[in-house]
């Protein structure tokens, strides 16, 4: 099943939004998966990955559609910190250890529940996102530090 246009804006308050066909528009994730029921199949997970997470965190995160790409761009990071001198109010990735990479994968819907990836913008960390499609809300969990 196709879906319709979806696009991710800000309603005029600034609040996150998704808009669907150009016409309908919801600020909550039940609504928009009631709305719009093909978003949630296995086939569309990236679709349903990027809406949920644009109305749960807005601009904030960003859904990781390619984890070797964010693995590649996120060790070069860490590495180049290296050395660095702590300073107060710029945080560094190493800050808050070596996070297990390995585990990013890109978005999937199984079993009634959607799990993706998402990366803090102003920190740069990965975080695991799980959502029950029976009750949308999603969780977000720091992936875990590599042994």
């Amino acid at each position: 099943m196709d879906l319709p246009q979806i696009d991710l804006m800000m309603d005029a308050t600034g609040m996150p939004m998704v808009r669907v066909a150009y016409e309908a528009e919801y600020t909550e994730i039940a609504p928009l998966i009631a709305a719009v029921p093909a978003l949630v199949q296995p086939n569309h997970a990236q679709d349903a990955a990027l809406a949920v997470n644009h109305l749960s965190e807005g601009f904030e995160y960003g859904v990781i559609l390619d984890p070797a790409a964010f693995r590649i761009d996120y060790m070069a990071r860490y590495d180049a910190e290296e050395g660095a001198e702590w300073q107060q109010g710029q945080p560094r990735l190493r800050d808050f250890g070596k996070p297990d990479l390995s585990r990013l994968a890109p978005p999937v819907i199984d079993g009634g529940t959607l799990v993706f990836f998402a990366d803090d913008k102003y920190l740069g960390l990965a975080y695991q996102v799980t959502m029950s499609l029976s009750e949308p809300t999603p969780e977000y969990q720091p992936v875990p530090v590599a042994p």
